[in-house]
């Protein structure tokens, strides 16, 4: 079923479900109209959902099914509007019954079957028409020769392979843990081969959430050997051990007998394994019995994940462990929305824009044509750097169903636009069905104060990079409001007071703002999913505990204007700790007029410290950027070799802390990034390990890939330790050490992992490859800028591997020393530059492929006429 029908499908459940609920059902039985309307359209319903595959399968060829399917969407489309009329009036009230005093309340709010009453004329007749439209569509089934079909036939689909971008992929991290818990047992207690099943709908994620299973560390670390088999409804037990021993051995297999085969796989399965079934159908339990026998004797701690959309399956392979997959959560759709590059590719607008780009449904501005529009039009798109004449417009009056309203751009450009008047003042107050807007890039500073009224359905509200300076109070009554877009509104300072009204609200995008605070009783908005940025109050607004009862906030978050948090409890308040869905946290303290005192004050120094240490995140944060924290001691929590899966840290201009925190007990660590840290003097052995593990058997850094020290001006002495197991830094890839004038001694000495090394404005560190022995045998790119004073010769011979060599201002650098191997050989040089050596006196000589750009060396010696060796020789500057 494609996603069309499948929108459709779900809009009719939805009618009915709704249609039966309780207060519809009253409101019927006082109107005497249960028996006629519900009945008819029970099977009406009914009727038409019996036949909704085989309509989407005939549709594509046969034109009168089209036009039958796309009359019923337009039924669903008018019915689905009543019933959120409905919906919204109650929310509404509901709203305003938590809003208001138990005397206003009993004064002023109303009963969902008040409303219903009221206009009970309307809703019949409403009713009425999609009831009576819905039974001509039933009838004519049999003239089109639509038949009752239970489930299409499955169509073949592609292989899948154990490969995954993980930065694509948002959620499944509880299903994750949850099934980790049964491939690798915390407790050390192990059985022989085991199953474990992941069970789901089709599209639902299966395959994806193995694929991670698969790829992640600590299962690469369990397992000796892993291996992926795609199986799908064609289950050949030959095939798929096959597939198994292929992959095991890495090599074609080369039997034909089964017996042979499987009693070479095996053999060759040495220690615990882990194998992958992705996408079972078969249920004959001979054939698995039968293929799992080369698995029955394998080592303790084998496992077998199975994926697969029949529970039946997961039975007959005796699973240990049946985990059904659930669709992604909301804040997880609204987090994968966010990754998309096209606004809002969730909604069904993108989906059904998709199916029917040619059918009256959607409309769109095209190569500069006229608009063409009918009265079933639900969708318009347009680019809006082509389009803000009124005339292109002015097919849009006869449209009264309008559902998406949405200005595109083909590039990412930042350039605003004018939004034509008629559109603006004309149009939009008479789309009074629409459900996503967007008013982004147009040059907007002021919108009229009933702008919200007739926008009462929206869902979507893109008024991102606009100028906007505030927004109107009416925005507040948006009830059914889950997207609001406000980035890089430069303009706008403060949020409506009742913007707690929007209880559906999931996602709040608030970056390059002007904002100072949040409005009070900003916790009310409990259905939060994404909420980039929020700003603690200084008093009449909301506090940081707020955050307290936003236990669905998903992805990255920043909290700015941390200094305003005075009382440790506001901080205990916020319940970081709680927010398991979290992935990054940005703390930010601000400094203005004041920070003199902020930097000198104990007390306030010391309160931050423990307002701080009040702020600990879930376990499973992955990133955390701290900036221009105060305090003189980072939290104990920083250092937590609990935080498993923090893989990125960032300190900036923590200017109080003379010391840094040991984050080389964090096992995940692969990026750490200090800078502007002006009290920091020396980093010593607390930089790799706290005292009470210091003498254990451990590996500091294991995982650390890039390491970034930028702008430390006391900074002086950098210590290398031994370590009794493996090696220190041994991942390090990326090593840059910048505007550390102070810094003297000489780096850590073995670095076997190091690729890209960077040292600028370091002048008395003292990097002499000829005096210390070096071991950077990968390293690759050297830059070395206002550096390492004492420099007089360089010898590559130390470098094996360097491809890219930098010099700039190194004020004592004489000469090179290169190797054959460098100069001729596979690993020779390929880049050199030279720029500002004053006391370089020669070059050595160097492969003809290598290309040597020189400047401003006025006392290096250069030949006459330019030698052949050099592939490019600029001295523009020689003389200066």
């Amino acid at each position: 079923m494609i996603v069309g029908e499948m929108v459709l499908s779900a809009f009719l459940q939805a009618l009915f479900q709704t249609l039966m609920s309780g207060p519809f059902k009253s409101f019927f039985k006082r109107r005497e109209l249960n028996e006629c309307v519900l009945e008819r359209l029970n099977i009406a319903l009914l009727t038409i959902s019996a036949v909704l595959i085989d309509a989407e399968e005939k549709q594509i060829t046969n034109p009168s099914v089209e036009k039958w399917v796309n009359e019923l969407r337009d039924v669903v489309y008018h019915a689905e509007d009543a019933l959120d009329d409905i919906a919204t009036e109650a929310l509404r009230l509901n709203i305003g019954a938590e809003s208001s005093s138990n005397r206003l309340r009993q004064l002023r709010v109303r009963t969902l079957g008040d409303f219903l009453e009221r206009n009970s004329d309307h809703l019949e007749t409403r009713l009425e028409k999609v009831t009576m439209r819905l039974e001509r569509l039933a009838s004519q089934r049999n003239i089109l020769g639509l038949k009752e079909i239970t489930a299409m036939t499955p169509k073949q689909r592609l292989p899948t392979t154990s490969l995954v971008d993980e930065s694509e992929v948002v959620g499944r991290d509880d299903d994750k843990d949850e099934i980790m818990r049964f491939l690798i047992p915390e407790n050390g207690e192990d059985s022989g081969t085991t199953v474990v099943a992941i069970v789901g709908i089709g599209g639902v994620g299966k395959t994806t959430l193995s694929q991670l299973l698969y790829n992640d560390h600590r299962v690469q670390n369990h397992f000796g050997t892993r291996v992926w088999a795609h199986v799908s409804e064609e289950f050949d037990v030959f095939t798929i051990t096959k597939k198994v021993y292929e992959s095991v051995t890495s090599r074609p297999c080369e039997f034909t007998d089964l017996d042979v085969l499987q009693v070479k796989l095996k053999e060759r399965l040495i220690g615990p394994f882990l194998l992958v079934l992705d996408d079972l159908w078969n249920e004959n339990f001979a054939d698995w019995d039968l293929l799992r026998q080369p698995f029955t004797s394998a080592a303790q701690g084998s496992r077998i994940i199975v994926t697969t959309r029949s529970q039946r399956v997961a039975s007959i392979m005796c699973s240990v462990h049946v985990h059904n997959l659930k669709p992604l959560s909301d804040g997880d759709c609204w987090s994968l929305f966010q990754k998309t590059k096209t606004s809002y590719m969730m909604h069904d607008f993108i989906n059904e824009l998709s199916q029917f780009a040619s059918g009256e449904f959607s409309s769109k501005f095209e190569n500069g044509c006229k608009l063409h529009v009918s009265e079933k039009t639900r969708y318009l798109s347009y680019l809006r750097d082509n389009y803000g004449e009124p005339m292109r417009f002015e097919a849009l009056r006869e449209v009264k169903f309008l559902r998406t309203f949405l200005p595109l751009s083909l590039t990412n450009s930042s350039r605003s636009c004018c939004l034509d008047t008629m559109v603006s003042e004309k149009l939009l107050p008479t789309l009074t069905r629409l459900r996503v807007l967007s008013l982004s890039h147009y040059k907007i500073s002021r919108l009229p104060s009933d702008f919200s009224r007739n926008l009462s359905h929206a869902r979507f509200l893109d008024l991102s990079r606009t100028e906007l300076e505030k927004l109107p109070k009416s925005l507040c009554y948006m009830y059914n409001l889950q997207t609001l877009l406000l980035a890089y509104c430069s303009s706008l300072k403060d949020l409506p007071t009742d913007i707690c009204n929007l209880i559906n609200l999931r996602y709040l995008d608030l970056i390059g703002t002007k904002l100072k605070q949040m409005p009070k009783r900003f916790g009310r908005l409990k259905s939060l999913q994404t909420l980039t940025t929020f700003f603690v109050s200084a008093s009449d607004g909301a506090r940081i505990c707020e955050l307290g009862e936003l236990d669905e906030l998903h992805g990255k978050l920043r909290i700015v204007e941390l200094q305003r948090v005075v009382d440790v409890a506001d901080a205990a308040g916020a319940n970081l700790d709680s927010k398991k869905h979290l992935k990054e946290i940005d703390f930010v303290w601000r400094t203005g007029s004041s920070s003199s005192e902020n930097y000198t004050n104990p007390h306030r120094t010391q309160n931050e410290a423990e307002v701080f240490e009040k702020l600990r995140p879930h376990r499973r944060i992955e990133k955390l950027a701290i900036e221009r924290y105060n305090g003189k001691k980072f939290p104990d929590w920083l250092c937590d070799s609990s935080f498993s899966r923090v893989v990125c840290i960032r300190l900036r201009e923590c200017r109080n802390c003379s010391s840094l925190p040991s984050f080389g007990q964090l096992p995940g660590l692969k990026e750490l990034y200090i800078s502007g840290m002006v009290g920091l003097r020396s980093i010593g052995s607390g930089f790799y390990s706290s005292p009470s593990l210091r003498d254990r058997d451990q590996q500091p850094f294991k995982s650390l890939e890039t390491l970034r020290f930028d702008n430390l001006p006391d900074l002086e002495d950098w210590s290398d330790i031994r370590v009794t197991k493996g090696d220190l830094f041994p991942s390090l890839k990326k090593l840059s050490i910048l505007r550390c004038p102070e810094l003297t001694g000489n780096l850590p000495t073995f670095l076997p992992s190091l690729i890209s090394l960077h040292i600028h404005k370091c002048g008395v560190l003292d990097f002499q490859p000829d005096h210390h022995e070096y071991s950077y045998r990968n390293l690759q790119m050297l830059s070395i800028k206002s550096s390492c004073d004492s420099l007089v010769t360089f010898p590559l011979s130390h470098f094996a591997s360097l491809h890219t060599l930098e010099f700039d201002n190194c004020i004592s650098l004489q000469s090179l020393q290169l190797s054959k191997e460098h100069s001729f050989g596979p690993n020779a040089l390929r880049n050199l530059r030279i720029n500002d050596c004053q006391n370089l006196q020669r070059l050595p000589e160097l492969n003809l492929q290598v290309t040597v750009t020189v400047t401003n060396c006025r006392n290096l010696r250069q030949p006459m006429e330019p030698q052949p060796q050099y592939h490019q020789f600029h001295l523009p500057r020689l003389n200066a």
